[in-house]
């Protein structure tokens, strides 16, 4: 099963994905494949680093399910991780996506008839002064806070507005009430 994790940047996606694979056992990330550095903040196994030459050459050979490019760093799953994600059984993948990404994930997952082995959280925005503090925290500098600041209400409208069967959570307490949210979204859905 895929437990896919969306939300403002900033939000507490990768706090809450951490805190998930310490305490779910058989609970593994499905890799993403990125040409920007790591972050202090990056999950062991979250990501592979390549440069933009041989990400460009997986996007040409169609390895990925989705690609995209974020001012100049690009990102993207490949299909083979997500196939056999969605046909695992004994473990729960996570995936933090923006929303834009999820409905290729739900159409793939419906044509390998694997759609039921997909749940989605989406984790509402805090207050963009909460939001800037937490990007600064992690180090992201001031033009792309501005710039992921104006993105997290997009995204927030575009995720209400998109059809996909969304858990709706906010990360206003604790990470381990967020984190108990989340388990408990995982227990209803097995």
């Amino acid at each position: 099963m895929i437990l896919t994790i969306s939300g403002a940047s900033g939000a507490g996606k990768t706090t809450i994905a951490r805190a998930l694979l310490e305490h779910i056992p058989n609970t593994r990330f499905v890799r993403s494949y990125t040409t920007r550095g790591p972050r202090p903040s990056d999950i062991p196994g979250e990501f592979t680093y390549l440069n933009k030459m041989m990400f460009d050459s997986m996007r040409a050979s169609n390895d990925f399910l989705w690609a995209a490019d974020i001012g100049e760093t690009s990102v993207g799953t490949r299909i083979e991780d997500v196939e056999k994600a969605l046909k695992d059984a004994q473990r729960t993948w996570i995936m933090v996506l923006v929303p834009e990404v999820i409905p290729k994930l739900y159409e793939h997952a419906k044509h390998i008839a694997k759609q039921d082995a997909i749940r989605s959280v989406y984790i509402l925005a805090e207050a963009d002064d909460v939001l800037r503090k937490r990007m600064v925290q992690r180090g992201d500098v001031d033009s792309q806070i501005e710039e992921r600041l104006k993105s997290c209400h997009i995204f927030q409208k575009d995720a209400q507005a998109s059809g996909i069967p969304y858990e709706w959570i906010r990360n206003d307490g604790t990470i381990q009430e967020a984190v108990g949210k989340v388990e408990g979204i995982l227990k209803k859905g097995h």
